[in-house]
């Protein structure tokens, strides 16, 4: 099976069936959305988290990209991505 077809099943993925019934019934998914309004120390931390994370998820996604195309610490140049590499790539759980 391909990367891609590995990732399809991933993202399109249908549930699991024991004897054509699905392993368990969900209701359906609600989103609600609120307004939130922080104090400065509030905003300033969770603004402040946001950038971290942002540097360290680039910082992580550099370093992937040139390990899979580039060449790594034994000199050697072959591609390496994962199905693993591909789900943190585009935030798949």
């Amino acid at each position: 099976m391909s990367i891609l077809q590995e990732l399809n099943d991933i993202l399109v993925c249908s549930g699991t069936l024991i004897d054509g019934e699905p392993i368990i019934n969900l209701p359906p998914k609600t989103i609600e959305l609120k307004k939130v309004d922080f104090s400065k120390e509030e905003r300033d931390f969770y603004c402040r988290l946001e950038a971290e994370s942002r540097a360290q998820f680039a910082q992580r996604k550099r370093k992937m990209v040139s390990s899979a195309f580039g060449e790594d610490e034994t000199g050697s140049r072959q591609t390496r991505l994962t199905v693993e590499d591909l789900k943190y790539l585009f935030r798949v759980d």
